[in-house]
């Protein structure tokens, strides 16, 4: 089964942040989501921090998502560390909606 683009953004962006009360692609730490030609879903998680603690959970949250509209699909993710401003908008809003 081939996901569609518009699904696969709509089951992405609604993976909400653990710890912070906003979706992921709200924080800034989703990009270069995109389908290959032969169905494989890529996407870069941003961090703040290349060793944030979490950074496994938060791949296997945005795995499930995308596997809820093809178990079969096969998903490749890069992490890459947030640059200054990406940082500072999401501490900005870390700060505004920490939920612990």
């Amino acid at each position: 089964m081939a996901i569609e683009m518009d699904a696969l953004k709509k089951a992405v962006e609604g993976v909400r942040h653990p710890e912070i009360n906003n979706t992921l692609v709200e924080l800034g730490m989703i990009d270069d989501l995109a389908i290959d030609e032969e169905g494989k879903v890529h996407f870069t998680l941003l961090v703040p921090m290349i060793g944030v603690p979490i950074r496994d959970m938060l791949i296997n949250m945005v795995a499930e998502a995308i596997a809820a509209l093809d178990p079969d699909v096969d998903i490749e993710v890069a992490v890459r560390e947030m640059d200054e401003q990406q940082k500072a908008h999401f501490f900005d809003l870390s700060k505004k909606n920490w939920a612990l």
